[in-house]
């Protein structure tokens, strides 16, 4: 996954937004992935509070290091690894998509462009694949020869 300097620096700008209410932002989030995948629900610990503060905290450090993606590698690799441990497999990675594009989509109005979007979407898959081929050899380069 290559992004330019304008499509980072829009991912930037529209997780500052996203990073003002982050506790509403990850209640959008876990609300709407329990929504459409219930059976996620038990892979997650009765206190989402804890958990919501996580995932905005990792999705910042991700967002500041798209411009290196080389050396987030690691980083990727190693959160990948744990969710094996919690149960996550290759085909889970799908359900977030839909998800984090509904908490962004509502956390930033109408400043969640198409384009915006665009960019969002991008990032995620080479993001995922990137989780998934570390943590599932055989199924990342299974899904990358698809």
């Amino acid at each position: 996954m290559r992004l330019s300097q304008d499509e980072i620096d829009l991912m930037r700008a529209s997780f500052r937004q996203v990073a003002t209410a982050p506790a509403v932002a990850a209640t959008l989030f876990y609300d709407r992935l329990f929504a459409i995948a219930p059976e996620a629900r038990p892979m997650f610990p009765p206190d989402m509070e804890a958990q919501g503060a996580k995932l905005i905290s990792t999705l910042g450090i991700v967002v500041s290091q798209l411009h290196d993606m080389a050396g987030m590698q690691p980083v990727l690799a190693a959160l990948a690894k744990r969710h094996v441990g919690y149960g996550v497999r290759p085909e889970h990675y799908a359900l977030l998509a839909g998800p984090l594009e509904w908490m962004l989509a509502r956390s930033l109005g109408e400043r969640y462009t198409p384009e915006l979007a665009a960019v969002w979407r991008k990032s995620f898959a080479g993001l995922t694949e990137a989780m998934i081929t570390a943590a599932y050899p055989a199924e990342g380069s299974d899904r990358a020869s698809a």
